[in-house]
């Protein structure tokens, strides 16, 4: 074959397959929705994690820290 000599196109089917669009928005809805779950669950450790502190002796210690400070 030489150089500027066109190929025939082959008449072959593509083994590539595309995701229709309906599903890459549910895909991103779920990835939404699953940030916005782990967010929700670290506030509220972090918020038990503030109260255990305040509730026992390392509070009283804070609070001297924060007085003293």
């Amino acid at each position: 074959m030489e150089r500027g000599e066109s190929v025939p196109e082959q008449n072959m089917a593509s083994s590539i397959r595309f995701r229709k669009g309906g599903s890459v928005r549910n895909g991103a809805r779920k990835a939404n929705v699953r940030v916005v779950l782990i967010g929700v669950i670290l506030l509220w450790i972090t918020w038990k994690m503030i109260v255990w502190a305040e509730t026992t002796e390392f509070g009283k210690m804070l609070e001297f820290i924060r007085d003293n400070g």
